[in-house]
Order: structure tokens, then C-alpha cells, then sequence
């Protein structure tokens, strides 16, 4: 794989030699040398940059290369199998390395600790230099044990407010949209359980009187292998989007656009 590795770094070099060339291209009037040969950086048609992003197509077949995809372990539950079935198929020399989402992770994708990012699309004032795709819709569920009281007779807004919740908080802070919902109505609620995955939390669920209010998709997913029901939240919540999130420095990549060609065509498998 040193082959591989030595492509990667290549191309990250290269990617800093751009965004070094572009902060002093006003005041360029000098020669480079580029593999021994000398050769004018002209302000215009032939420059520099347009040389250097002038890269080889990607080839999957045969291309040894290994992404760095930031992601919540819901992401990875619902994009990873599909995403690495075509992989496997097409790229069978390509690794995948997922890495955890920081809340920078603007910071992330600039300094190629990441080559793409899937979660939701950051504020509009951190969108600098970012590149933005929507994957799919999602919506709340509320999500109990077979058998809950809550599952007897009509979920009012009052008995769910009473009962005691499980809050999945990837950053550990308290809040979210139940708690916005309900404090609009003058309503608090009791988180008696906070866990940063989304994982852990269904099997706790199916063991506990806790409720639970957790993305559609991964609540039936539970449902179909533990003594779970699925409920309709008594009262509106805003549904998210899941994005695909790029930088610049890989937007003209013909590999990353590779990958971020084939996590389109598996979220279109979960949509």
C-alpha cells in the first residue's frame, strides 16, 4: 500500500501548493520549475493552478487509495453496508477509514483529516469554503418496550412530558427538539438517561420504561430484532436533513468525487 499512500500525499501537497499559489498569484512574476522544467507563471489561460489541478482520472478497478468519511454511528448503521457492498464490488483495492465527528468539523474537512462528512449541514456562516448535499429527509419516532404504558390508551402531550426519557447527546449537552417543543407548550421533561451513540440506546430501551424519541429509520430497524414499539410523537417535531458535506480542497478530486458519487447511491438505497 505504499504506492497508495504515496498518491494521497501527493495529492495533499499539491492541494496546499494550490492554496499557497492562489494567496500570492497577484504578485507572481517569476518561474517555477515543475519536474525540471522551467516554465512562466502567466496570470491567465495557462497558470499554474490549472496545471496542477489537471489530475489523472479515477480508475476504481485498479486505484489503491484509502478516504477518511467523519460520521455519527447512525450514519455509519444506515450508509455503511450499502456503501461498502459497492466498494467491494468496484473498488476492491479502495479502504474506508471512519472517523468520528468533531464539532469542528468544518476544521476537519480544510486540514484533510476528513475527505467528506455526513450529519447535518452545518450554519450557514460556517459554510465557507463547503460544499453541501442533501441525502435524505428524516423524522422523529418515539420508541418504547412492548408492553410500555405509554402504548395503553391515547399518548397525550401531558403523559409524555411526564415520563422519564433517554436523550441521545453526541456533545453531551442538555436539550434538543422535544425539549423545544415542549417549552413552548410550558413543559419540561425528565431525561433520566443521556448517552452520547445511537446505538446503545434501543437495546437499553427494550429493557427499561424509558422513552426514547430517535430517528425513524433506526427505530423500526431495532423494532424488527427487539420487543420495541414505535409511536407517533404526540406532539409536532421538525424533521432533519442528512447531508453530504466536502471541501474545496477535494471538490476538483476525481477520486473523492468518486466516493461521493457512490455514498449518493447508497443513501438512494435508504431514502
Amino acid at each position: 500500500r505504499a504506492e497508495g499512500g504515496a498518491a494521497v500525499a501527493l495529492d495533499r501537497w499539491l492541494e496546499q501548493v494550490i492554496a499557497r499559489w492562489r494567496q500570492l498569484r497577484p504578485h507572481a512574476e517569476a518561474k517555477v520549475s515543475l519536474h525540471g522544467t522551467a516554465a512562466p507563471m502567466i496570470v491567465g489561460e495557462a497558470t499554474l493552478e490549472q496545471a496542477l489541478l489537471t489530475r489523472p482520472a479515477f480508475d476504481p478497478s485498479s486505484a489503491q487509495r484509502a478516504f477518511r468519511l467523519g460520521a455519527s454511528d447512525y450514519a455509519e448503521y444506515l450508509l455503511l453496508p450499502p456503501l461498502l457492498e459497492r466498494i467491494g464490488k468496484n473498488a476492491p483495492l479502495v479502504d474506508l477509514w471512519a472517523v468520528p465527528l468533531r464539532p469542528d468539523q468544518e476544521s476537519q474537512l480544510a486540514t484533510g483529516d476528513l475527505d467528506v462528512a455526513i450529519g447535518l449541514p452545518p450554519a450557514s456562516d460556517r459554510l465557507v469554503g463547503l460544499h453541501l448535499e442533501p441525502l435524505f429527509e428524516e423524522r422523529f419516532v418515539c420508541l418504547v418496550r412492548k408492553g410500555h404504558p405509554l402504548t395503553r390508551g391515547k399518548l397525550t402531550v401531558s403523559r409524555f412530558a411526564k415520563a422519564r426519557h433517554a436523550l441521545i447527546a453526541p456533545r453531551g449537552r442538555p436539550g434538543g427538539a422535544v425539549d423545544s417543543a415542549l417549552e413552548g407548550r410550558g413543559l419540561t421533561r425528565r431525561v433520566a438517561l443521556a448517552v452520547p451513540h445511537f446505538l446503545v440506546a434501543p437495546p437499553i430501551i427494550a429493557r427499561t420504561d424509558l422513552v426514547l424519541t430517535i430517528a425513524e429509520r433506526i427505530a423500526r430497524a431495532f423494532r424488527a430484532s427487539l420487543p420495541l414499539t414505535v409511536l407517533d410523537p404526540p406532539l409536532p417535531l421538525p424533521r432533519f436533513t442528512v447531508a453530504m458535506i466536502w471541501h474545496d480542497r477535494t471538490h476538483a478530486d476525481p477520486a473523492c468525487a468518486w466516493l461521493r458519487s457512490a455514498i449518493r447511491e447508497a443513501a438512494s438505497t435508504v431514502a
